[in-house]
């Protein structure tokens, strides 16, 4: 795709390599792997790690309004306990779980992610608890 983007005459500065951890966080262990990996492939290219602890969907309980502004039927239905979401067992099974509500085909579903990511840029939010590998993911990103 790097590739692909250069030849059409885009300017790559960075790639952003997502890898759910599917655990608890070992530190920047995933990470500095993958950043390995990564090397030998693009070699005057920026590969930035984003290695949400346990699953993506971890990060989303930091941004309940954001979840909630997606789908009306949603409203009302993201807790608010500010805490470490690396924590939550299963994730995505709790967001699917909370997404529910009286209809089943309303739940949560991975496809919501990129637009979830959306809202919490248009809406300006902040974490409402803590993640230490959102927090590294945020860091990362002001490099660029």
């Amino acid at each position: 795709m790097v590739r692909a983007s250069e030849a059409a005459g885009a300017v790559v500065r960075a790639v952003l390599i997502h890898q759910d951890a599917d655990g608890m966080d070992h530190g920047p262990a995933c990470e500095a792997q993958i950043e390995r990996d990564f090397a030998g492939i693009a070699k005057n290219l920026n590969g930035m790690p984003v290695v949400p602890v346990v699953m993506m969907e971890s990060w989303w309980f930091l941004f309940p309004d954001a979840v909630e502004a997606l789908k009306q039927a949603w409203r009302g239905l993201i807790p608010r306990h500010p805490q470490n979401v690396e924590y939550i067992n299963a994730p995505k099974r709790e967001l699917q779980r909370n997404t529910r509500g009286s209809k089943p085909q309303h739940q949560y579903a991975e496809s919501d992610s990129p637009a979830i990511a959306a809202k919490v840029r248009e809406l300006g939010l902040v974490p409402n608890g803590t993640s230490p590998s959102y927090d590294r993911f945020v860091a990362r990103v002001k490099t660029i």
